[in-house]
Formats: C-alpha cells, structure tokens, sequence
C-alpha cells in the first residue's frame, strides 16, 4: 500500500442546519480497495459529526443532514481516515466552518 501524505490542510464551508455532500476524490496512488473510512467533525475534541462513508473507486461522498450543523455554527475542525489491512491513515485534515443560517 502507498502512503499518501496530506500535503496541505484544507477548509471546508457548510451553511448551519442544510443537507449537504462533501466529495472528495483520493489520488490513484492510495488503493481504496476494501478500505473502511471514517470522517469527523470536532468541537472542543468531541466529535459531533461522524460519517462511515462507502468509497465507490476513488470517490468519498460524506452526506450531511441538516440535523448535523444545525446548532453549532464557527469553526470546527474536521479529519478523514482510511483503515486499510489493518493500517489507519489520515488523508485529510483542517478546518470546518459553519455559516450561520440565515432563514431560520
């Protein structure tokens, strides 16, 4: 298996309390194959987000529901892991920002 390092973080924006997709796509060098993946959003070190998303390739789409964001505005952070034969890799990491809802 490759190692793939995260070469810089990366932020991502979501409006409170929406249905939204995150889609990541995994460099062809990182096998996906039989890999189980989990993606997370903290607050204060707790997790509050948790997603065990189903690669399809090289593809990862985390759905988020509303429910979600809905209440937890600011910034987060966020991490993606693979577990693969054993092994835990982190391919992704950064911030999270959550907009304030406008239309409540």
């Amino acid at each position: 298996m490759a190692t793939y390092l995260i070469s810089a973080e990366k932020t991502i924006t979501r409006q409170e309390g929406d249905d939204a997709d995150i889609v990541m796509i995994i460099p062809a060098e990182f096998d996906m194959t039989d890999a189980t993946v989990m993606f997370q959003v903290f607050s204060g070190g707790v997790a509050f987000i948790e997603k065990t998303p189903t690669p399809v390739l090289q593809v990862i789409t985390v759905t988020l529901d509303a429910v979600d964001t809905k209440g937890y505005k600011g910034t987060k952070r966020w991490e993606l892991q693979v577990t693969k034969a054993g092994k835990i890799t982190t391919l992704g990491k950064g911030d999270f920002v959550i907009v304030k809802e406008l239309i409540v």
